[in-house]
């Protein structure tokens, strides 16, 4: 999703849950995932998680995948 603000465009990826962004960082994937935000370059970016729970999750490997919680958190710095 691409939404105006003001005189610029911001980029936005809305995700439903942890496990979304999990699937979507995991190694079939994590390219095409990176992709996008290498083509949207130019533009600010947030990743919004509609999840109120989503950071403690993360933290606690609460989620459908063995993906590390620190290498998860790691991947989402960017």
């Amino acid at each position: 999703m691409i939404i105006t603000i003001q005189k610029g465009y911001w980029r936005v990826e809305r995700k439903a849950s942890v496990d979304e962004i999990v699937g979507n960082l995991g190694k079939d994937e994590r390219i095409r995932f990176e992709n996008e935000f290498i083509r949207a370059q130019n533009m600010p970016f947030t990743i919004l998680l509609e999840d109120p729970e989503g950071y403690q999750k993360i933290i606690n490997g609460n989620y459908r995948s063995k993906y590390d919680p620190l290498a998860l958190l790691g991947s989402l710095r960017l």
